[in-house]
C-alpha cells in the first residue's frame, strides 16, 4: 500500500472518529426528549395550530376515545344488551354509532399524507407532510404531528391521560382524578362548584342568624372583614 493511499485512509478515520465523538457528545448533551402525550399537549396549546386545524385534531381525538371505551368496555354491556328493550336499543344504537365514527375517522386520516422521520439522537419518530412539491404551513405539519401522537396514545390506550383544563388548557394527568392542570385550576373549579356555592349560603346564613342575635360582631376595620365571635 502506498504512502498516498495510507495517508488517505488515516484521514478518513479521523474524520469518521470526529464524527462518532460528535454524535455522542450531541446525545449526551440532549435533554430528555418529550413523550407522545407531552408533545400532543404541547401542540395543543402551542399558536402552531390553525383554528380549523385544532377543530379537526380535537374531533379526532373524540372520535378515538370514544372508539377505545367501547372496544375496553365491550365486553361488559354485551351481555346485559338484550336483558331489557330498551338496553338493546341502545347497545344497538352504541355500535352503530361507533362504526359510523370509525368509518368517519378513516375518512379524515386519509387525508394525511406523511413521511416517517427518524430522530438521529433519540429512539423516537416523527413525521413531516409528504408534499415536496412546495413548503407546507407550519399549521399542516403541526397537525400531523398532533394526529400521529395522538393514534400512538390511542394504540397504547393512553390518550386519556392527555386531558383539557376548564381554563382551556391541555396537560398531561398524572393521576387518574386529575381533572386540572394546576393547584390554582383546582381551586377555582372548587369554589365555582354548586356543592362549594351551597355550602357558603348556608355559612353566610348561619353568620347572619348568630349576628342578628348579637352572637357575633363585625370588626370596625374595613381592611378586616373577619368575625369575631363574643
Amino acid at each position: 500500500m502506498t504512502r498516498k493511499r495510507m495517508r488517505k485512509r488515516e484521514a478518513s478515520r479521523l474524520v469518521t472518529a470526529a464524527m462518532v465523538s460528535d454524535f455522542i457528545e450531541g446525545i449526551s448533551g440532549q435533554s430528555e426528549r418529550p413523550s407522545p402525550s407531552e408533545r400532543l399537549a404541547e401542540i395543543l396549546n402551542g399558536a402552531k395550530l390553525s383554528h380549523e386545524s385544532c377543530a379537526r385534531v380535537e374531533s379526532i381525538i373524540q372520535m378515538l376515545a370514544q372508539r377505545n371505551w367501547f372496544i375496553s368496555h365491550y365486553e361488559e354491556i354485551k351481555p346485559t344488551a338484550h336483558s331489557l328493550p330498551w338496553q338493546s336499543t341502545r347497545f344497538d344504537a352504541l355500535v352503530a354509532r361507533t362504526l359510523g365514527d370509525g368509518f368517519r375517522l378513516n375518512e379524515l386520516l386519509e387525508h394525511y399524507r406523511v413521511i416517517p422521520q427518524i430522530d438521529p439522537f433519540g429512539n423516537r419518530f416523527f413525521y413531516r407532510a409528504a408534499d415536496s412539491s412546495s413548503s407546507p404551513p407550519r399549521s399542516e405539519n403541526a397537525e400531523i404531528a398532533a394526529v400521529m401522537c395522538a393514534l400512538q396514545l390511542a394504540e397504547r390506550d393512553e390518550l386519556d391521560r392527555v386531558r383539557n383544563c376548564n381554563c382551556g388548557r391541555y396537560f398531561v394527568a398524572g393521576r387518574v382524578d386529575q381533572n386540572h392542570c394546576s393547584t390554582a385550576c383546582r381551586v377555582k373549579a372548587h369554589q365555582s362548584s354548586e356543592e362549594f356555592k351551597a355550602k357558603r349560603r348556608k355559612a353566610d346564613r348561619e353568620r347572619y342568624r348568630l349576628h342578628k342575635h348579637g352572637a357575633v360582631k363585625e370588626s370596625n376595620r374595613r381592611t378586616n372583614v373577619t368575625q369575631k365571635t363574643r
